[in-house]
């Protein structure tokens, strides 16, 4: 498979596959509904309508484009729990948020995969992928939106989360930048020595998957010209395919920048668990959910 460099290389690839079914947890919400008739429309993925059977079709009536081929699943239970139990049964490939809250289907997950994780060794976290303005690929920022202030070993879970979707879309060694505010000249500040652990540790031949270094300003791993004028050689300068942020409001922060200072938006994908969960922000365009629809089915 080819690396995949656009959004809409990403969407004519998933829907080249053919339709998957999506659970919705809360599927009265007229932004999933929304987004269930463009997946539709796409021959991305049909829906499965979780939660109050009244609410939901209250909602498909009064829907503008509501789509043909979805399910209502009623519930009087915890729709997010429910939604995610529909995947763990093979009937659903992914989970879609609907109208519940992030945290409500975040806990579900914990809930009920319970065991799986302390069996399999589950981590979830938060990856955000836009199209790199300054080159032609896709960029994945992690971890907005799961782990706060992550540790050593979170870092660690949150960089083999983003390697391994990026794998799955065609890019076979991406390129890893672990971001601090300044570059390494000795500092002690745990992104700085959180980093260069991990290069350490990547030097002794771990992640022989992935070209990783760091800690950089992010302009490094962006703008070659910007490692020329620092001096600093690495194989990542100008390309590179991940950055992993040293904590979620840092990460937050730069992905929201980008959108509204730039004509594009974010996909979001929350991965590491038995199944990935459709998560972008409340103020995203209808887009932004159909393509994480598209890089769900990819990473399902």
């Amino acid at each position: 498979m080819e690396p995949i460099r656009s959004f809409a290389e990403l969407k004519e690839v998933a829907r080249k596959q053919g339709p998957v079914a999506v659970a919705v947890a809360g599927g009265e919400s007229s932004s999933a509904i929304a987004t269930a008739y463009l997946a539709e429309r796409e021959n991305l993925a049909r829906a499965i309508l979780v939660g109050d059977a009244k609410r939901i079709r209250a909602a498909l009536a009064t829907s503008e484009h509501a789509p043909r081929k979805s399910e209502i699943h009623a519930t009087q239970a915890d729709p997010a729990a429910e939604a995610i139990r529909i995947c763990l049964t093979g009937k659903a490939q992914f989970v879609m948020k609907g109208a519940v809250k992030s945290d409500q289907l975040l806990h579900a997950v914990l809930r009920t995969e319970e065991d799986d994780i302390k069996r399999q060794g589950y981590f979830l976290s938060h990856i955000a992928i836009i199209e790199n303005p300054r080159g032609d690929r896709l960029l994945a920022v992690t971890d907005g939106g799961m782990n706060v202030a992550p540790d050593l070993d979170a870092k660690v879970r949150i960089m083999d989360n983003a390697i391994r979707a990026m794998q799955r879309l065609g890019i076979r060694q991406p390129r890893v930048l672990l971001a601090a505010g300044m570059e390494d000249t000795g500092q002690d500040i745990p992104a700085i020595v959180d980093a260069r652990e991990i290069v350490r540790r990547h030097r002794a031949g771990e992640w022989e998957d992935a070209v990783i270094d760091g800690p950089f300003g992010v302009d490094i791993g962006l703008d070659a010209e910007a490692a020329k004028a620092k001096g600093i050689d690495t194989p990542i300068a100008g390309c590179a395919n991940i950055i992993v942020t040293p904590n979620l409001e840092s990460c937050n922060i730069a992905v929201k920048m980008v959108l509204y200072y730039t004509d594009t938006f974010m996909l979001g994908v929350v991965v590491g668990g038995a199944v990935p969960i459709v998560l972008v922000s409340r103020a995203a365009p209808p887009q932004a959910n159909l393509h994480s629809v598209a890089l769900a089915k990819l990473l399902a």
